[in-house]
Protein backbone atom coordinates (compact mmCIF):
# COMPACT_ATOMS: atom_id res chain seq x y z
CA UNK A 1 0.00 0.00 0.00
CA UNK A 2 0.93 3.54 -0.57
CA UNK A 3 2.59 5.91 1.91
CA UNK A 4 2.34 9.62 2.07
CA UNK A 5 4.37 12.33 4.60
CA UNK A 6 1.78 15.07 5.11
CA UNK A 7 2.13 18.69 6.76
CA UNK A 8 -1.67 19.82 8.70
CA UNK A 9 -2.99 22.94 8.92
CA UNK A 10 -4.18 25.21 11.97
CA UNK A 11 -7.66 24.31 12.78
CA UNK A 12 -9.71 26.90 10.94
CA UNK A 13 -7.69 25.76 7.74
CA UNK A 14 -8.68 22.34 8.54
CA UNK A 15 -12.16 23.22 9.07
CA UNK A 16 -12.50 25.57 6.11
CA UNK A 17 -10.90 22.47 3.60
CA UNK A 18 -13.16 19.51 5.22
CA UNK A 19 -16.41 22.31 4.67
CA UNK A 20 -15.30 22.31 0.87
CA UNK A 21 -14.64 18.87 0.86
CA UNK A 22 -18.01 17.91 2.08
CA UNK A 23 -19.76 20.17 -0.23
CA UNK A 24 -18.01 18.76 -3.01
CA UNK A 25 -19.35 15.26 -1.68
CA UNK A 26 -23.08 16.71 -1.38
CA UNK A 27 -23.07 18.24 -5.14
CA UNK A 28 -21.96 14.83 -5.95
CA UNK A 29 -18.42 15.94 -7.16
CA UNK A 30 -16.02 14.19 -5.37
CA UNK A 31 -17.01 12.30 -2.69
CA UNK A 32 -13.97 10.28 -1.26
CA UNK A 33 -11.96 12.68 1.04
CA UNK A 34 -15.23 13.56 2.40
CA UNK A 35 -15.81 10.30 2.95
CA UNK A 36 -12.43 9.01 4.07
CA UNK A 37 -10.01 9.19 7.30
CA UNK A 38 -8.17 12.04 5.28
CA UNK A 39 -7.09 15.01 7.02
CA UNK A 40 -6.81 18.22 5.02
CA UNK A 41 -3.10 18.31 3.80
CA UNK A 42 0.06 19.01 1.75
CA UNK A 43 1.68 16.08 0.75
CA UNK A 44 5.66 16.07 1.17
CA UNK A 45 6.25 13.40 -0.57
CA UNK A 46 4.44 9.67 -1.25
CA UNK A 47 6.25 5.77 -1.71
CA UNK A 48 4.55 3.03 -3.25
CA UNK A 49 5.59 0.87 -0.35
CA UNK A 50 7.86 0.34 2.81
CA UNK A 51 8.61 -2.38 5.27
CA UNK A 52 8.71 -1.54 8.79
CA UNK A 53 12.43 -0.57 8.60
CA UNK A 54 12.09 2.12 6.21
CA UNK A 55 8.52 2.88 8.13
CA UNK A 56 10.73 3.54 10.95
CA UNK A 57 13.61 5.32 8.77
CA UNK A 58 11.07 8.00 7.96
CA UNK A 59 9.45 8.07 11.18
CA UNK A 60 12.41 9.46 12.80
CA UNK A 61 12.94 11.67 10.09
CA UNK A 62 9.89 13.03 10.60
CA UNK A 63 10.02 13.56 14.15
CA UNK A 64 13.91 15.46 14.01
CA UNK A 65 12.07 18.04 11.32
CA UNK A 66 9.13 18.40 13.83
CA UNK A 67 11.53 18.95 16.54
CA UNK A 68 13.59 21.53 14.42
CA UNK A 69 10.89 23.08 12.65
CA UNK A 70 8.14 25.82 14.07
CA UNK A 71 4.65 26.06 13.17
CA UNK A 72 4.82 28.51 9.95
CA UNK A 73 2.56 30.29 7.41
CA UNK A 74 1.52 29.68 4.39
CA UNK A 75 -1.07 30.74 1.81
CA UNK A 76 -3.35 29.03 -0.39
CA UNK A 77 -3.20 31.26 -3.45
CA UNK A 78 -5.42 29.78 -6.22
CA UNK A 79 -7.49 26.32 -7.13
CA UNK A 80 -5.88 24.53 -9.84
CA UNK A 81 -5.81 20.63 -11.18
CA UNK A 82 -4.02 17.66 -12.47
CA UNK A 83 -6.12 17.45 -15.28
CA UNK A 84 -4.25 14.17 -16.10
CA UNK A 85 -4.80 12.74 -12.95
CA UNK A 86 -8.03 13.84 -11.92
CA UNK A 87 -7.35 16.04 -9.14
CA UNK A 88 -8.52 19.43 -8.52
CA UNK A 89 -6.53 21.32 -5.14
CA UNK A 90 -5.81 24.24 -3.41
CA UNK A 91 -2.44 25.79 -4.41
CA UNK A 92 0.19 27.14 -1.92
CA UNK A 93 2.89 29.70 -3.06
CA UNK A 94 5.95 27.73 -2.76
CA UNK A 95 7.07 30.50 0.55
CA UNK A 96 10.93 30.09 1.57
CA UNK A 97 9.70 27.86 4.81
CA UNK A 98 7.87 25.60 2.78
CA UNK A 99 10.09 24.88 -0.32
CA UNK A 100 13.14 24.65 2.58
CA UNK A 101 11.06 21.66 4.76
CA UNK A 102 10.50 20.18 1.68
CA UNK A 103 14.44 19.77 0.70
CA UNK A 104 15.22 19.33 3.88
CA UNK A 105 12.58 15.91 4.11
CA UNK A 106 14.19 14.85 0.76
CA UNK A 107 17.74 15.63 1.77
CA UNK A 108 17.17 13.37 5.08
CA UNK A 109 15.34 10.43 3.32
CA UNK A 110 19.20 9.33 2.72
CA UNK A 111 18.73 5.60 0.62
CA UNK A 112 15.05 6.04 0.60
CA UNK A 113 15.49 9.33 -1.77
CA UNK A 114 14.92 6.49 -5.00
CA UNK A 115 11.81 5.43 -3.71
CA UNK A 116 10.09 8.81 -3.62
CA UNK A 117 7.60 9.17 -6.07
CA UNK A 118 9.02 11.51 -8.63
CA UNK A 119 6.76 14.24 -8.68
CA UNK A 120 7.67 14.79 -5.10
CA UNK A 121 11.35 15.56 -5.97
CA UNK A 122 12.90 18.76 -5.54
CA UNK A 123 12.40 21.05 -8.73
CA UNK A 124 9.23 19.02 -9.95
CA UNK A 125 7.28 19.21 -6.74
CA UNK A 126 3.82 21.21 -7.04
CA UNK A 127 2.60 22.26 -3.13
CA UNK A 128 -1.05 21.60 -2.54
CA UNK A 129 -3.92 20.76 -1.14
CA UNK A 130 -6.29 18.25 -2.45
CA UNK A 131 -10.16 19.06 -2.70
CA UNK A 132 -11.36 16.66 -5.08
CA UNK A 133 -10.14 13.13 -7.06
CA UNK A 134 -11.16 10.89 -9.13
CA UNK A 135 -12.28 13.50 -11.40
CA UNK A 136 -11.72 11.55 -14.87
CA UNK A 137 -11.91 12.29 -17.53
CA UNK A 138 -11.05 15.70 -16.62
CA UNK A 139 -10.89 18.94 -18.38
CA UNK A 140 -9.51 22.15 -17.96
CA UNK A 141 -13.18 23.36 -18.11
CA UNK A 142 -13.82 21.34 -15.55
CA UNK A 143 -11.22 22.73 -13.44
CA UNK A 144 -13.12 25.58 -14.16
CA UNK A 145 -16.50 24.60 -13.05
CA UNK A 146 -15.10 23.75 -9.96
CA UNK A 147 -13.09 26.60 -9.71
CA UNK A 148 -16.12 29.05 -10.18
CA UNK A 149 -18.08 26.75 -7.69
CA UNK A 150 -15.44 26.59 -4.59
CA UNK A 151 -14.96 30.70 -5.37
CA UNK A 152 -18.18 31.37 -3.36
CA UNK A 153 -16.92 28.56 -0.52
CA UNK A 154 -13.50 30.27 0.36
CA UNK A 155 -12.05 33.46 -0.24
CA UNK A 156 -8.53 33.45 -1.94
CA UNK A 157 -5.53 34.11 -0.83
CA UNK A 158 -6.10 32.30 2.11
CA UNK A 159 -3.59 32.53 5.14
CA UNK A 160 -2.47 29.63 7.16
CA UNK A 161 -0.45 27.97 9.44
CA UNK A 162 1.55 24.56 9.34
CA UNK A 163 1.47 23.22 12.42
CA UNK A 164 1.84 19.47 12.35
CA UNK A 165 3.67 16.15 9.84
CA UNK A 166 2.64 12.85 9.80
CA UNK A 167 2.73 9.68 7.94
CA UNK A 168 0.12 8.10 6.19
CA UNK A 169 -0.74 4.27 4.74
CA UNK A 170 -3.35 4.86 2.61
CA UNK A 171 -6.32 3.54 0.69
CA UNK A 172 -7.86 3.15 3.08
CA UNK A 173 -6.66 5.87 5.04
CA UNK A 174 -4.56 4.88 8.43
CA UNK A 175 -2.45 7.76 10.06
CA UNK A 176 0.29 5.76 11.52
CA UNK A 177 2.02 8.78 12.98
CA UNK A 178 1.81 12.28 13.40
CA UNK A 179 4.33 15.09 15.32
CA UNK A 180 3.77 19.03 16.46
CA UNK A 181 6.26 21.26 14.34
CA UNK A 182 8.08 22.64 17.41
CA UNK A 183 11.23 24.00 17.49
CA UNK A 184 13.60 23.82 19.83
CA UNK A 185 14.30 26.77 21.94
CA UNK A 186 18.10 27.53 21.47
CA UNK A 187 20.28 27.01 24.13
Amino acid sequence: MPYAVELFFDQRTDAAVRKLWRWLADEGISTYLASSDSIPHISLGGFDDLDGLQTAQVTETLQALAESTGPFPATFTGIEGFVNTGVIFLALEPSPELVSLHEGFCAALGNLRDSLWPLYTPGRWVPHCTVAVEMLPCSRHLVDQVRRALSEHIELPWPLTVERMGLVKFRPVEHKVSFPLREANPA
